[in-house]
């Protein structure tokens, strides 16, 4: 069982969910700001760009959570099988 490594785990996919996000909003507001009008990108942002970040979004809270579990987990011990006990004698 290993919590420190599932908290920095945890942590880092945080990290990254925000960033994501921020990644996101900027690209979408240097998309309107770099149009003459401002409804201009809304299609491809709605059809291509939100999907995708959805998503990815969606993808990356699965995974921190599998990831997050798996290493909660207590490790098996390999050096305790009994063969190895039988061929050490």
């Amino acid at each position: 069982m290993d919590p420190r490594r599932a908290m920095c785990i945890k942590v880092t996919l945080d990290v990254f969910i925000v960033m994501y996000l921020l990644y996101f909003v900027g690209v979408t507001i240097l998309l309107v700001r770099n149009s003459q009008n401002w409804w201009d990108p809304l299609p491809s942002l709605l059809i291509v760009a939100t999907p995708i970040s959805v998503w990815t979004l969606w993808m990356a809270a699965k995974w921190r959570k599998d990831v997050i579990t798996k290493h909660s987990l207590p490790t098996i011990d390999y050096c305790d099988d009994l063969s190895t006990k039988l061929l050490g004698k």
